[in-house]
């Protein structure tokens, strides 16, 4: 895979810095609206907790449909792994724990 048309020294870093820079935007498309979006942004437990419940369904969606034999979810599924997976599989789980966490957040 050497003429691959991404390096993978270098995919981490710019998914990274995209995912980055799409929250950078935000904020300051926020502030030329006049609009504070840490107003409202608490760091309790309480919201730690509405947050960790709220990705169960997700989970358990994720597990149910991987169980799942019918044809169109394994087409899905094989094409995720041979689009994502050679990209993806030289990173370890704490790279791609820390690249969901950003894009999480710039999603938001």
């Amino acid at each position: 895979m050497s003429n691959s048309w991404y390096k993978f020294e270098s995919l981490f870093a710019a998914a990274c810095f995209f995912e980055s820079s799409l929250a950078l935007l935000a904020l300051i498309l926020a502030w030329l609206a006049g609009i504070n979006p840490m107003i409202s942004l608490e760091l309790t437990w309480q919201a730690l907790t509405y947050g960790v419940l709220g990705t169960l369904p997700l989970l358990a969606m994720f597990f149910s449909l991987h169980q799942v034999s019918a044809p169109a979810i394994q087409q899905i599924r094989q094409l995720l792994l041979a689009t994502l997976g050679p990209m993806l599989s030289p990173y370890s789980w704490s790279h791609l724990l820390l690249l969901g966490a950003i894009a999480g957040f710039a999603e938001e």
